[in-house]
């Protein structure tokens, strides 16, 4: 199992799990036209340097400002899949002009164009962000192709202290697995880090309130009867938050954390 550390903006500098033995350090910050919006040339060449590089990993796709490349990771799956996404945002936006590839709309195009995928779970978002695109997802909701639990759902699910819900948060996510995953499946999961509380780690975007052993409790439990077809995270800092040490700290244990979690499904 190897961790493919994508750096797009230099933020992984003093992350030193960058350095361990079973990472593969690419270096993307030549490539142009690739902040929150992508370009064809920019991803025409980002899918030229992965082409050898195996879907079956723990990708770390830099900041939310590079969501996007998880859906060109999912260009290379070839087998139906679901695709499983904890974010603090719904990132189904329509484009802004033409089809380009956004941050804010990447789970909107693989829904649009990808032959392969089955359904998208949308797991933390902020439920006035999916209703003020209502309209925009109606069609996909109303299929069976997009489903969402929303932050204010697992807050109202949820009645126990910050120290006491291990317990609770393994038989809520199985039973959430089950209802809306299921068995069988081949899944990929998608983790932005803005869905943690910014106690926990800091983006460079407006966070959730998700807490590390929740986000660890819904994984194992999807993938406990799901095979993994792979794994991103991205929510880094920014580039004016990298200078801080205790940002950088906290990023860098929570890559760790979730490559440790991933490492044995992996196998």
């Amino acid at each position: 199992m190897s961790n493919i550390i994508m750096n797009f903006s230099n933020v992984y500098i003093g992350q030193d799990f960058i350095h361990d033995d079973n990472s593969i350090y690419m270096d993307m910050s030549d490539i142009t036209g690739t902040d929150c919006y992508c370009d064809a040339a920019a991803v025409a060449e980002i899918k030229r340097r992965i082409e050898n590089i195996p879907v079956k990993a723990v990708h770390y796709i830099d900041s939310g400002n590079y969501h996007y490349v998880s859906s060109i990771w999912l260009d290379k799956i070839t087998e139906p899949f679901t695709l499983v996404v904890f974010d603090n945002h719904p990132d189904m936006q329509p484009p802004a002009f033409g089809d380009i590839l956004s941050c804010g709309g990447w789970i909107k195009n693989v829904l649009d164009n990808n032959r392969y995928l089955e359904k998208v779970l949308i797991i933390g978002v902020n439920r006035k962000l999916t209703d003020e695109l209502e309209d925009e997802l109606k069609a996909f909701t109303e299929s069976g192709k997009a489903a969402f639990i929303t932050r204010q759902e697992i807050a109202d699910m949820l009645d126990c202290s910050a120290d006491g819900c291990e317990e609770l948060y393994t038989d809520m996510y199985a039973d959430a697995a089950e209802r809306y995953i299921g068995e069988g499946h081949r899944v990929y999961i998608s983790l932005d880090k803005d869905v943690l509380d910014e106690r926990i780690v800091r983006t460079n975007w407006d966070q959730g309130d998700m807490r590390l052993n929740e986000v660890s409790s819904y994984i194992n439990a999807i993938l406990k009867n799901n095979e993994p077809a792979g794994i991103d995270v991205c929510g880094e800092p920014s580039q004016e938050q990298a200078h801080d040490d205790d940002v950088i700290i906290k990023s860098n244990e929570v890559n760790r954390y979730f490559s440790n979690i991933m490492e044995n499904f992996l196998l």
